[in-house]
């Protein structure tokens, strides 16, 4: 031994070429894994990368053993590298190394691709980097030595090995390197692993065309060093969250440091549970509220002010570092702050932007905005920035890359919770809100308001305290049906109780904690003693110069909370609460309130002098524990926005609000309140847009007594129909056919007049019309032949309108059906995309009952629909207005002595155009 450090040989015989014969005295399980490996590099390269799986495996459990962390069956490979990690045992490359490693191992043992003995080379050499690191680190007495990483080379004799045969051996002789700490100049970090891995390969899962398309542009945004954010958008069931997981793995692999965080605490526990990476709040990420300056204002205590503001935190990661940002949708850019502070400049957009130096040159630091476009913007903005490339650019000079995944996976195709939100994200996407209706099963299931209390107690007893939640519009639904449910959770007791489920409603500190706005808390322990006060103020009198004094009540209690971390425990905490404020149903202080607990503050504080001790000062302030009580709402019903970015197994959604449901807004309050389940979804009293009859309606006769013949049998409209159960369109007669082709014929020819027809009455060889404009009324005959030509035009009553009337029909003397036209005008349909999509879903509907469409008009706010079975028929105006909603259908000119045929056809259409086919 020199200088306390002991020297080694590498003085074992393998018997031929092994790089990894050093390790053979320590660790000879890790020998033998290697060598193994070696030998096979070339002939068997997926055994030897299955080899080096378990080596490094092996390797990990030598590192818990030597750092005293116990091990656990259970754990995978990457739980225990994560682990690891959060002790700060593995730097970035070094954990690049050994889940290269893993990666590429486990594309071996699951088959998924062949391993090329280039890439079998390139892991063996990554190998023996990660071996020279872990000697150093576990052994750091003994004086080992650099060796080239290359080839290995025979050993001359059992005892000596040549230089270049090892990546770090123990030897006697000169050029010893001494280890000064756990890594030195000769550890891995000097380079990333060599072993390639691609994007792909970190999805063992049949990835969609969609996906695949996601992964090419994302993978040319990341070795771009031009390119500064990308925009990964997604609607639900799309995959994003999964390609974030793999994009994740794919970045430990290339040892390249990234960050990742959500708007939310919330938020960023769930993205941390789907990824397996650790995450956290935006906040809590370009922040540093260690050290936060305030900004006084002068007054005397009933009046004073001031400001604290916290500092955007110097940025020290690499110029190559990665931010993923989830939930972006919820990251805002509206200035926000409270009566007291102020986070950066007041735009969280803009100061991560600032925070990860996006705008500067010579920095290759990324963005990638990970979000879903459907969903609520952030309050007070229209769209959401983040994701909003044109903002991006305009606002910061930003050429944002994106793709936008709209292909629903494979395992969510048939979930009941995506059919049922497809149609709004549809209507989201195209800018239409025309319907809305839901389809009900074992997963989404209609629920009367009376019944939410039960059901939210049967979910919580069998599935747990954290299983449900109610979403609400309202702060004030929210109140009502928090405390209809702790009516039942704590019998008697009004005031907060442990096992309380409470929700932040404002950003906030547990002593040098940060509590984001939205997170989940549990009461553990509650003091039943208030603490009850009075401060006096001055406020002004309207815009007045003169104040006179208020008084402001502020009731604390002091209670245990629960602070859920993002390893998954808890912190337990002591605080104090404003036990007003978790009753009300305001959405946050008044600013009178926020102003009152300031001057409170200074009143108790009256010994340290806030202009020249200011470092005392804001010390006092920060930690006061009355100051910076907790502004908590009961979590059992929260608001959309608060459940925005949050999953839940079973969500209660309750759908009634004061906003027009036909509306962008409303869509994307329910798109976003029903994408907040991960299972169960429940909607209370849903809404659902139905056409409504307009006008007088069909005449339907009594059904006690037969319909009366008519005293003029010329105005007998209606004959027979041949089949009641209604006909396909190729069994109509030829009769009906033709009849049909005469309508369309005499309705072309009044297109551009004021002339409606008001009804038809059939004969033999002869069709009797019903003319009207405005008052005036006249009948045409129109005669036929057997071979279907008019064989002329008369009018029983001349006079002007008569004449009018004639004179546009005369041209139809002589005219006859062609050939092929006595058939069901099925190819007509609209040219605008909304009544077009109305038609494709109409006319199947129709058709299922033996309905046709014999003719279709475009008028001016209305659609006119012919529609036929038999020897009935009826004409209906579907009407829409400026937004592109259809609103109401009214009957034109109604039989009003219907047959019992037509009186079918009547209930009919009106069950397909209110019930079966929605607007």
């Amino acid at each position: 031994m020199e200088g306390g450090k002991m020297e080694m040989k590498a003085d074992i015989d393998s018997g031929g070429a092994d790089s990894f014969e050093f390790l053979y005295a320590l660790w000879p399980d890790l020998h033998i894994l290697a060598v193994e490996a070696e030998q096979n590099t070339e002939r068997l390269p997926d055994f030897s990368t299955i080899r080096l799986r378990s080596f490094a495996e092996a390797m990990v459990c030598h590192l818990f053993h030597h750092h005293g962390l116990a091990l656990s069956s259970d754990e995978t490979q990457f739980n225990r590298l994560q682990l690891l990690q959060q002790e700060g045992l593995l730097d970035r490359r070094v954990l690049g190394l050994f889940h290269t490693i893993r990666k590429l191992g486990n594309i071996a043992a699951h088959g998924k691709r062949p391993v090329s003995t280039n890439e079998a080379r390139e892991l063996i050499d990554d190998a023996r980097a990660l071996t020279a690191w872990f000697c150093l680190h576990v052994r750091p007495d003994i004086e080992w030595s650099a060796r080239r990483l290359s080839s290995p080379i025979a050993p001359t004799s059992s005892h000596e090995a040549a230089p270049s045969a090892h990546p770090v051996g123990a030897r006697e002789t000169a050029g010893q390197v001494p280890v000064t700490g756990l890594m030195t100049g000769i550890g891995p970090r000097v380079r990333p692993p060599r072993t390639r891995m691609s994007l792909w390969d970190m999805f063992e899962e049949e990835l969609t065309a969609d996906q695949q398309s996601c992964l090419t542009a994302l993978d040319g945004f990341l070795s771009d060093d031009t390119q500064r954010v990308f925009l990964l958008k997604g609607y639900a069931g799309t995959g994003k969250t999964f390609l974030a997981g793999g994009l994740t793995e794919f970045l430990l692999t290339q040892g390249r440091m990234f960050s990742l965080s959500a708007p939310t605490g919330r938020a960023a526990k769930v993205i941390a549970k789907k990824t397996g990476q650790s995450a956290r709040t935006i906040h809590s990420l370009i922040y540093d509220y260690s050290d936060m300056p305030e900004q006084i204002e002068d007054g005397d205590d009933e009046s004073a002010t001031f400001k604290m503001v916290a500092k955007i935190r110097h940025n020290d990661d690499p110029i190559d570092a990665i931010a993923i940002v989830d939930e972006a949708s919820l990251v805002s850019n509206v200035y926000s702050e409270s009566e007291f502070f102020r986070s950066g400049s007041g735009h969280l957009l803009q100061d991560l932007i600032a925070h990860m130096g996006s705008t500067h040159s010579g920095n290759a630091r990324k963005i990638i905005f990970i979000g879903d476009p459907a969903q609520l913007p952030p309050v007070g903005m229209s769209t959401s920035p983040a994701l909003d490339a044109d903002y991006l650019r305009e606002r910061f000079g930003l050429d944002a890359s994106s793709y936008e995944l709209t292909e629903i996976v494979r395992q969510k195709a048939g979930s009941a919770v995506i059919c049922n939100v497809m149609p709004l994200r549809d209507g989201i996407v195209s800018d239409r809100f025309s319907s809305l209706s839901f389809s009900f099963d074992d997963d989404v299931i209609r629920l009367p308001k009376d019944s939410v209390t039960p059901l939210y107690m049967k979910i919580r007893e069998v599935r747990g305290p954290q299983a449900p939640v109610v979403v609400t519009h309202s702060n004030t639904e929210a109140t009502k049906f928090n405390c209809a449910i702790r009516t039942v959770l704590f019998p008697g007791i009004a005031t907060v109780a442990a096992g309380d489920s409470v929700i932040v409603a404002a950003n906030g500190f547990c002593g040098p904690h940060y509590v984001a706005n939205g997170e989940i808390l549990r009461i553990e322990t509650v003091e039943t003693a208030v603490e009850r006060r009075s401060v006096q103020l001055l406020q002004k009198v309207g815009n007045s110069n003169i104040s006179e004094p208020i008084n402001v009540a502020l009731n604390f209690r002091d209670v245990m909370v629960a602070l859920p971390q993002s390893d998954g425990d808890d912190l337990i905490l002591k605080v104090k609460i404003l036990d007003d404020f978790l009753h009300g149903d305001d959405a946050g202080l008044s600013s009178t309130q926020q102003r009152a607990l300031y001057v409170d503050f200074l009143r108790r504080h009256k010994h340290i002098d806030r202009k020249n001790e200011r470092d005392e000062f804001q010390l006092a302030l920060s930690s006061d524990p009355y100051f910076n009580a907790l502004r908590l709402r009961f979590g059992y019903a929260v608001t959309c926005h608060k459940a925005q970015g949050g999953e839940w197994s079973h969500v209660i959604v309750s759908c009634a609000t004061r906003r027009n449901p036909r509306s962008s807004d409303y869509f994307r309050w329910l798109y976003t309140a029903m994408t907040r389940t991960s299972s169960k979804l429940y909607l209370v009293d849903p809404p659902e847009i139905r056409l409504q009859s307009a006008g007088t309606g069909w005449v339907t006769p009594s059904p006690v007594e037969p319909t009366a013949p008519n005293s003029n049998p010329e105005l007998d409209t209606r004959e027979g129909q041949a089949n009641s159960n209604g006909s396909p369109a190729d069994a109509l007669s030829p009769q009906v056919l033709f009849r049909q082709w005469l309508q369309t014929e005499v309705r072309s020819r009044l297109d551009s007049t004021e002339i409606e027809i008001e009804d038809i009455a059939h004969h033999q060889y002869r069709e009797a019309y019903f003319f009207k404009r405005g008052t005036e009324a006249v009948r045409i005959d129109i005669g036929y032949k057997g071979n279907w030509t008019i064989s002329g035009i008369i009018c029983p009553r001349p006079g002007a309108f008569a004449e009018a009337v004639m004179a546009c029909l005369s041209s139809l003397t002589g005219q006859k059906p062609g050939t092929g036209e006595l058939r069901v005008a099925r190819d007509s349909a609209p040219d605008r995309p909304f009544l077009k999509d109305f038609h494709d879903r109409l006319v199947p509907a129709l058709t299922q009952k033996g309905i046709n469409v014999i003719d279709l008009k475009e008028q001016a706010w209305s659609q006119r629909y012919v529609l036929a079975r038999g020897e009935d028929s009826v004409t209906v105006d579907i009407f829409y207005n400026g937004r592109n909603q259809l609103t109401k259908f009214m009957p034109v000119n109604p039989s009003q002595n219907p047959t019992a045929s037509l009186v079918d056809l009547q209930n009919d259409v009106g069950s397909v155009l209110t019930i079966e086919v929605h607007p």
